[in-house]
């Protein structure tokens, strides 16, 4: 097992990459999935959807292609990495030159905060272990600040025109959707929707006033018919 040493272990990683692109964009691809399932499933939970049981293959695989919030989580858990490489490479000068002084209780305590892996293997895990926690953080954090944005009447509205009925009588809250179902959120009743996506005739979106008047909602008047100013 190698040692750990003071050099970058994400550059080291990068010129592995740059060798065998096919490997590295299997691994991008595979932790952006991974991402973006976990942004989904802890999201949806908010309004008691168990998304992972109706959701097919096909929209898990590509979960975090098609929500812009997985790819910032995980540029963002890159940033997270490098950091975390630097840290270890700064602990690692201060924990020895620290390890040369006479012994106190002072030399313990700063060696124990600048404290790095023995292993080069061990410092992987270690940045490995950052990303994850960064990760559960960031989308705990934002699936429950964006749930709170729909359940405060903040987010985009839609019509929903079902088969052989007329559009909803009111304007429902857009979550998503999956190969098998639309997925909603009723404002009013405060209660997820799921429609049957084959059911569904038309899906109106409500329309809203420029960002100058602070994205304050225009009252649609009946589907189908336009929208007075």
């Amino acid at each position: 097992m190698l040692a750990y040493n003071q050099e970058s272990q994400t550059k080291a990683l990068m010129v592995f990459f740059g060798k065998q692109p096919g490997v590295m964009l299997s691994i991008a691809y595979l932790l952006l999935t991974l991402s973006g399932i976990f942004y989904s499933s802890i999201f949806y939970s908010k309004f008691d959807i168990p998304i992972l049981k109706l959701a097919d293959i096909s929209d898990l695989l590509i979960a975090g292609i098609s929500d812009p919030t997985a790819i910032l989580m995980f540029c963002g858990g890159i940033v997270v990495a490098i950091i975390s490489d630097w840290f270890y490479g700064f602990s690692y000068s201060r924990y020895h030159k620290w390890k040369l002084k006479p012994k106190s209780i002072k030399r313990r305590l700063m060696m124990m905060v600048f404290y790095t892996p023995k292993s080069q293997l061990g410092a992987i895990l270690g940045i490995l272990l950052f990303f994850v926690v960064y990760s559960f953080i960031f989308v705990g954090l934002f699936a429950e600040w964006r749930s709170d944005q729909i359940k405060s009447n903040k987010g985009d509205l839609v019509y929903l025109k079902v088969e052989k009925s007329k559009p909803t009588d009111r304007a429902v809250f857009l979550l998503g959707s999956t190969t098998n179902f639309v997925i909603t959120y009723d404002g009013q009743s405060k209660q997820a929707i799921l429609t049957p996506i084959e059911n569904i005739q038309q899906i109106i979106p409500v329309l809203t006033e420029s960002k100058k008047n602070e994205k304050k909602l225009i009252k649609p008047s009946a589907p189908g018919k336009p929208v007075q100013p």
